[in-house]
């Protein structure tokens, strides 16, 4: 199932947190790179990243 349609589940109350899970676990991996481009110069530890 791509993004836009989890979202919609989502907004829809279709099952939450099971839908929620599986965004961030298509996700995360995007969410990590974007999250270490951004703290590089911010003197952010990236423990957990």
């Amino acid at each position: 199932m791509d993004n836009e349609q989890l979202v919609a589940r989502i907004q829809g109350g279709d099952n939450e947190a099971e839908n929620m899970l599986q965004l961030w676990k298509q996700n995360k991996g995007f969410i990590a790179m974007i999250a270490r481009k951004h703290s590089a110069g911010a003197g952010v530890a990236k423990r957990g990243l």
